[in-house]
């Protein structure tokens, strides 16, 4: 897995500050080095903004389902007419 380091900042108390940018989300699960860079093991997190997105698109459906139904005993029952 790569990620692209967008920020660092070096703290007063010599901590560092990192803005990361990855393909996927993670979990810092135990850093192996640190000289001359910092490595580290991490755990795939689940991508839960998908399943946000599929929840909002199954409710927008259904609402649309919804209000043609309520309205559907207006339209003759020829409409629309199919070739």
């Amino acid at each position: 897995m790569r990620a692209t380091i967008l920020k660092m900042v070096k703290m007063p108390d010599s901590s560092l500050r990192l803005l990361i940018q990855g393909r996927a989300r993670i979990r810092l699960a135990e850093i192996t080095q640190r000289e001359p860079f910092i490595r580290a093991k991490i755990v795939p997190l689940e991508d839960e903004g998908e399943k946000t997105d599929l929840q909002g698109l199954m409710a927008a459906v259904k609402g649309i389902f919804q209000k043609w139904w309520k309205w559907r005993p207006i339209f003759p029952a020829s409409w629309p007419s199919w070739p």
